[in-house]
């Protein structure tokens, strides 16, 4: 998740400090296991890194 928040503030042009935190429970534990990635592959649709490139180009990553 780290890693998504990172790109995120990366692609928004905004520097924040991130502590680290581990989310409790058995939905966060499957989470931390890989149980939401696609395992055959297949992609459906866009990679989020090119969502926020888009986003970024589009003007959206810029906020006064």
């Amino acid at each position: 998740m780290d890693e998504l928040i990172r790109d995120y503030l990366r692609a928004a042009g905004k520097r924040r400090p991130l502590l680290p935190m581990r989310m409790p429970g058995r939905a966060a534990a499957a989470m931390r296991a890989g149980a939401n990635l696609l395992t055959t592959g297949a992609t459906a649709g866009r990679t989020w890194e090119e969502f926020l490139a888009e986003w970024r180009n589009h003007g959206q990553g810029v906020r006064a």
